[in-house]
C-alpha cells in the first residue's frame, strides 16, 4: 500500500510489533518526531516517552506504548525501532 510503511519494533525480548502502519510518533532528543509514508531516510536516537502507532489514514486505530531509549532507522518503505528495554502498552489509547 502506498499510504503505509512497514514498521518493526524490537525490544531485548524480541519483536514487539511488526505491521504496515500510517504513522509512528516517538520522542527524540529534539522533541517528538512523526514518521509518515515515504519519509526521507533518517536515523535518530529515541528517548524515554510515549510511542504512538496509527494504523490507518483516518487516524482511528491507535496503539500507544511507554518506551525507553533506543534507535530509530527510517528507510524508504521500512522503519525499524530498536529499544533498549521493554515497552509497556498504555491502556485506553
Amino acid at each position: 500500500m502506498a499510504n503505509t510503511f512497514k514498521l518493526k519494533v524490537v525490544t531485548p525480548d524480541g519483536v514487539l510489533y511488526q505491521k504496515d502502519v500510517y504513522l509512528l510518533k516517538v520522542n527524540t532528543p529534539k522533541g517528538y518526531t512523526e514518521i509518515l509514508p515515504r519519509h526521507m531516510s533518517y536515523i535518530t536516537p529515541v528517548t524515554e516517552g510515549v510511542m504512538e502507532i496509527v494504523d490507518d489514514e483516518k487516524l482511528k486505530t491507535r496503539v500507544t506504548y511507554k518506551v525507553g531509549n533506543g534507535l530509530l532507522y527510517v528507510e524508504k518503505e521500512n522503519t525499524t525501532l530498536l529499544l533498549e528495554s521493554e515497552a509497556i502498552k498504555v491502556e485506553g489509547k
